[in-house]
């Protein structure tokens, strides 16, 4: 219903302004498109994150080791956020990895009793 409401007042409303309601519904149409590609690292990053929580496939503590853009990251876990998580390596310096990168990579947790794969 909200819909046809929704019509009908675009229909006054373009009919008031003079403005042709075809062309503004393709440029909403377009413009929908247009936000969907754009945040769709967002959502990937958001769900990854969301599956990191649920699943807990690795805890902060845990050693983890797996490749990422060609470079070989090892490091502690210690965080894991909705966006992203952040890595400690051996230099001491944080390294914040998005969080789709571990639904799509392969890697080896090296935690507290056993090593599992991620």
């Amino acid at each position: 219903i909200w819909l046809l409401i929704s019509l009908g007042i675009l229909q006054v409303l373009s009919t008031f302004l003079r403005i042709p309601i075809a062309s503004t519904l393709a440029f909403g149409g377009a413009g929908g498109i247009a936000f969907g590609f754009a945040s769709k690292g967002i959502f990937e990053n958001f769900f990854g994150g969301l599956m990191l929580l649920l699943s807990e496939p690795f805890v902060p503590g845990d050693m983890v080791h797996f490749e990422y853009g060609g470079a070989i990251l090892e490091g502690r876990i210690e965080r894991v956020g909705w966006y992203q998580t952040r890595l400690r390596g051996r230099d001491t310096r944080p390294t914040y990895i998005p969080n789709n990168v571990f639904s799509a990579e392969f890697g080896h947790q090296h935690g507290q009793n056993n090593p599992q794969e991620i």
